[in-house]
């Protein structure tokens, strides 16, 4: 079952398609209405496209619903990165995978070598740990406009929860987990948040606004300075709107 707020919004997308031509309102009203729609449509269709994302998370804020948190939810949150980092092979890289593919073949002896690579060596696309790069990269640099060289630094925590996110997926637990309870925690977190922003990004909306409220969510800024060493970039001039300012 979707979400209720998933399928107003896709309700909306379908209706607000087509405007009246007689439409009266000032322009700079239909305006706002033409980017709402425009922001409501990207929205659609980044849920049609990255659909594995935005069930995963829809799982994992049904156990922030009924207040569980297990590993079984860390593993949820690595799916919501998975589902919405992980491109398509374009055309040009299985070209050059395939020719890889057949040099290897050219140089095994056995058939059943042969037949096995044929078979099961595939081109699936980023793996896990080049998805986890791309998003926190993504939404580090976002926050709090970090270089290159500064996000080298967090390598080896990335490693950490890569291999974390293994032991939890293979039931023979052959190797022990690395992070702490607490870190688990911090990351479920981090990255639910994480998702938000890069959704936020894609649909156009500015980033200082991101920032801002953002830094409203005390537990967020705990949690990103806790396992990132990290804050979100301030934005005294930037205002949120007339609700921040009554709250």
């Amino acid at each position: 079952m979707k979400s209720r707020w998933l399928s107003a919004v896709k309700n909306h997308c379908k209706a607000s398609k087509i405007h009246s031509s007689g439409d009266m309102r000032p322009e700079h009203k239909k305006r706002k209405v033409r980017k709402t729609d425009e922001t409501i449509e990207k929205f659609c269709s980044l849920i049609k496209s990255k659909e594995l994302a935005f069930e995963a998370y829809k799982q994992v804020l049904l156990d922030d619903n009924v207040g569980i948190s297990t590993t079984n939810k860390f593993l949820k949150t690595m799916q919501i990165v998975e589902g919405m980092e992980r491109t398509d092979v374009d055309e040009e890289r299985q070209i050059v995978f395939e020719n890889e593919k057949e040099t290897i073949i050219g140089k095994l002896e056995s058939l059943e070598d042969k037949e096995f690579i044929r078979k099961y060596c595939r081109n699936n696309g980023d793996n896990f740990s080049k998805c986890l790069q791309k998003m926190t990269k993504k939404v580090m640099k976002a926050l709090s406009e970090i270089s290159n060289k500064e996000f080298r630094g967090y390598y080896n925590l990335l490693e950490n929860i890569k291999d974390d996110r293994d032991v939890y997926t293979h039931a023979s637990h052959t190797h022990n987990p690395i992070l702490t309870l607490d870190e688990i925690q911090w990351v479920i977190y981090c990255y639910k948040v994480f998702f938000r922003v890069e959704v936020l990004l894609d649909i156009g909306v500015d980033i200082q606004l991101i920032r801002k409220r953002l830094s409203y969510d005390r537990c967020f800024v705990v949690v990103y300075d806790k396992l990132f060493n990290l804050k979100i970039k301030p934005e005294e001039q930037f205002s949120t709107g007339e609700y921040d300012r009554i709250m």
